[in-house]
């Protein structure tokens, strides 16, 4: 009877030139050869049979294999290929077996299958059977058949079965049991790496990184459409610019599930798909809506999809929301064939559901692509609430998306939308504010005007003031800001404690720009509190970061530390995976850690921050950041870094109502200094018409003491107008100018040749440090020969600081680069790492390692440690 086998179906696949190799899936599958049964279920062109032929080749054991087609669902018909399959292996195997099969008299039942049970025991060699194609069968009766001959298959066998969809097996038992070994969908896409092995190796296409992780991104790791995107590459002038463009619309994707998946469903599945593809996530009852299902069996249809593993993807564990594989949904758009009217129909009805269900960003996305009317209403209706945990980046898009002359009447949505854009494009905020402005003076009361949100339009007017003094705050004119804040707190509602807040804010900017830090912070604790009871947690973290870093130049880091770990506490209390501000937070906590010397912590810190992107920052804090990074570059000495970061940082500037009273233009002033560009520094403080002879005022006090520092580095008396700026700062109670101030005091009367003054100097600076918190300005290189000379000053707290310490003990003190490496010896970080961390060669890290041991008189790193502890240079 072997002339009615079609040979060809039991051969696996040979091995194709430069195939990418998948080491850790193979390890899997062996791994699962002690159960019964593997199981690869996934969608067509995941590599099923590819990777299970991989498999055989290299297994250890002998592996049967057994191509399935719809033909096969026969019992009779299966049972003999699968003897066949077996035969191959050893000759001899289910002779008798296949001559009862064949007989017209013998029944396939528990008899015939306890027989070829007693055959495969008595198999030589652990063997494998391999059932491709398995989505091909249908046939109840084999499926149980099949069932009971796995529960019972001997030790040395094992099966798996490769299918589009998952079998009607008991396979929830089998996997309880630890007889079931699984590979889907997730496990089996290509990542990055064998993507680009695939693309180099296999395909023989050289292309750039960018675009074989736009490819991946693309794909979701299909291969078989990485395949098509391939095949489509060759010969491809310009191939870049083909990648940028590659999609469900490309022919060979088209072509592929068109014969392979569309054509196979019935009209009520196709149907289905290409409805429901305008959708970006699917819910049964969202697609009923969608789909105007009377009978409401979209459930149903979706678990036949999943079970089916027709490019469905879960998106939760409860199997509630799925979403379909991009490059499927592309070709279920581009089939569907909709016309514009059926179109904004479905998107009509899935706006509604979406409002029903109170997922208001959702009901909008889809009536922007319904009705432009109805994008506005919703825009009105609930914005005013969204924002409370939403980015203004999703409000810009979506009114970007619509005309204007759908909101020109609607003062709610224009007034949100101009006091947006000053944060962007100022000169069309300040034109839409006007036009605004306009409209309430012609009906106040709303009359005339689309109005919606009663409560929100009662705002609007003291919003208005609110635009007035944030562009006086951009123009620093602060006797505006007032005015204007007081202005908005007369119109406001009393219940509305977002504006008020933000007026509050404003009215705390403008005492902080005038040096009356204590004020300042106290206005913006008021601004917090009202945050707070308005449930908007987003401008309780903007204003939680800008009462931060108010308290870090007072130079109260306990306090700022404080305000920092609340605002990160109602951070991490809250559900919603990006917020306006959440990333500043982690910005200050960096900031925070950099005042305090912890390099590495703030580092960690900014990369927390750097996770969550540009859209989850404040647009006029962007800059922070960057800078940063800078100052951080600046304490270990790379020059060069610095600066980049100073440019990433002005890139990101943008003209608000935050006193920038420490321009970017004075640190990069800062760093020249630092890397001996003198003479750069007097060509800025020329453009800046900046000298020795300015006024003090806490405005233009960074700027100043970056001129000094540029002055005491050509040891040019500076003493005399120091003391002048000293008086203010402590007139105005702001500690960490007063610490500066102390620093280049003590400098400057060294200089001078008078060391009483110079030391009674120093010891004020040590004291202010210790009280602040602040040391970062005591290890700043300037101040290296007050630490070399003054290290043994007198007690000035029960615990001396570090250069005190050392230059009791020692004849020479450790220098800043060496107390870095010192306090990183004192963790579990290796040499060579610790070098990483410091961005230092090898060998300098070894040099300043020789050096902390000859000062600190020891031979060994435990040593450093230990006495570095008993000296107070590193914390118990």
């Amino acid at each position: 009877m072997t002339d009615v086998i079609l040979a060809t179906k039991l051969f696996a696949p040979a091995a194709r030139p430069g195939q990418v190799a998948r080491p850790a899936l193979l390890q899997r599958l062996a791994s699962g050869l002690h159960g019964h049964l593997t199981l690869i279920s996934a969608p067509a062109g995941f590599g099923k049979s590819t990777l299970l032929a991989e498999f055989a080749r290299g297994s250890g054991c002998q592996v049967g294999w057994l191509s399935l087609e719809t033909a096969d669902s026969s019992p009779k018909r299966f049972f003999h290929y699968l003897i066949a399959a077996l035969q191959r292996l050893e000759t001899d195997f289910g002779q008798s077996l296949l001559a009862a099969l064949l007989s017209p008299e013998q029944a396939l039942d528990e008899r015939w299958l306890t027989r070829l049970l007693n055959e495969l025991t008595q198999l030589a060699s652990p063997t494998m059977l391999v059932l491709d194609d398995y989505h091909c069968l249908d046939n109840r009766e084999l499926e149980q058949w099949l069932g009971w001959l796995i529960e019972r298959l001997p030790g040395q066998c094992h099966l798996a079965i490769a299918s589009r969809e998952d079998p009607g097996l008991p396979l929830s038992r089998w996997r309880m049991r630890g007889l079931l070994n699984e590979l889907r969908q997730p496990d089996l896409r290509f990542d990055e790496q064998e993507t680009s092995q695939f693309f180099h190796s296999t395909m023989a296409l050289n292309l750039s990184p960018q675009a074989i992780s736009t490819l991946a991104d693309c794909t979701e790791g299909w291969i078989a459409g990485l395949q098509l995107a391939g095949l489509s590459l060759q010969g491809h002038a310009d191939a870049e610019s083909f990648v940028q463009q590659f999609s469900g619309t490309n022919r060979f994707v088209l072509d592929y599930l068109l014969e392979e998946v569309l054509q196979q469903l019935t009209p009520e599945q196709r149907h289905f798909l290409l409805t429901t593809s305008v959708l970006e996530r699917l819910e049964a009852s969202l697609c009923d809506a969608v789909t105007a299902a009377a009978d409401g069996d979209s459930l149903a249809m979706l678990q036949w999809l999943e079970s089916n593993n027709l490019f469905l993807i879960p998106l939760d564990s409860q199997r509630r929301w799925y979403r379909y594989h991009h490059l499927f949904a592309e070709v279920l758009r581009n089939q569907a064939q909709l016309s514009e009217a059926g179109l904004q129909q479905l998107h009509r009805r899935a706006s509604g559901w979406y409002e029903q269900q109170q997922m208001f960003s959702e009901a909008i996305d889809h009536a922007i692509l319904a009705d432009d009317a109805l994008a506005v209403e919703l825009l009105e209706r609930y914005w005013p609430g969204l924002r409370f945990y939403s980015i203004e980046n999703l409000f810009v898009d979506w009114m970007a998306q619509l005309p204007a002359v759908s909101w020109q009447k609607c003062p709610v949505v224009s007034v949100y939308y101009g006091l947006t854009l000053l944060s962007w494009d100022v000169e069309r905020g300040c034109q839409i504010l006007a036009d605004t402005r306009t409209l309430m003076e012609q009906a106040p009361d709303g009359s005339g005007l689309l109005v919606r949100n009663r409560n929100a339009f009662a705002s609007v007017a003291g919003i208005l003031a609110i635009g007035d003094a944030y562009m006086a705050g951009s123009r620093r004119d602060m006797p505006a800001v007032l005015q204007a804040c007081q202005q908005a707190l007369q119109l406001l509602p009393a219940t509305d404690y977002v504006w008020r807040g933000a007026a509050a804010a404003m009215q705390g900017m403008v005492q902080w720009a005038a040096g009356e830090l204590a004020r300042a912070a106290a206005g913006l604790r008021l601004s917090v509190g009202d945050m707070l009871r308005s449930g908007d947690l987003s401008a309780r973290l903007a204003a939680s970061y800008v009462l931060s870093d108010i308290l870090i130049q007072q130079g109260d880091l306990q306090q700022a530390e404080q305000e920092n770990e609340q605002a990160l506490a109602a951070l991490q209390q809250h559900d919603q995976p990006l917020l306006q501000a959440c990333a500043d937070t982690w910005v200050i906590k960096a900031e925070l850690a950099l005042e305090r010397s912890g390099l590495v912590a703030a580092e960690e810190h900014l990369q927390a921050a750097e996770a969550l992107g540009l859209a989850a920052r404040l647009p006029q804090s962007a800059r922070h950041a960057p800078l940063v990074r800078s100052r951080i570059a600046l304490a270990r000495g790379d020059f060069d870094a610095a600066g980049r970061w100073l440019d990433e940082a002005d890139a990101l500037h943008v003209d608000c109502p935050t006193p920038d009273v420490r321009p970017l233009h004075c640190w990069r002033a800062r760093l020249w200094i630092e890397s001996g560009q003198l003479h750069r520094v007097q060509q800025w403080a020329d453009a800046q018409a900046l000298g020795l002879q300015l006024q003090p005022a806490y405005f233009r006090e960074f700027e100043f003491l970056t001129l000094v520092r540029q002055q005491l580095a050509l040891q040019q008396p500076v003493t005399a107008v120091l003391l002048e700026w000293l008086a203010l700062a402590q007139q105005q109670q702001r500690l960490a100018s007063q610490l500066d101030l102390q620093l280049l005091l003590a400098l400057g009367w060294l200089q001078q040749g008078d060391e009483q003054q110079a030391a009674t100097c120093w010891q004020q600076a040590q004291r202010l440090s210790q009280q602040t918190g602040l040391q970062q300005p005591l290890q700043q290189r300037l101040f290296e020969p007050l630490q070399q000379r003054f290290g043994s000053s007198q007690n000035i707290s029960s615990r001396p600081s570090a250069v005190q310490v050392i230059a009791v003990e020692q004849p020479e003190s450790l220098s800043n680069r060496e107390l870095d490496v010192l306090r990183l010896l004192d963790s579990e970080l290796s040499g060579p790492q610790i070098a990483d961390q410091l961005f230092i060669s090898l060998n300098t890290f070894r040099s300043h390692n020789k050096n902390i041991y000859a000062k600190l008189a020891v031979n060994s790193r435990q040593g450093a440690i230990r006495k570095a502890k008993s000296l107070g240079l590193l914390v118990e």
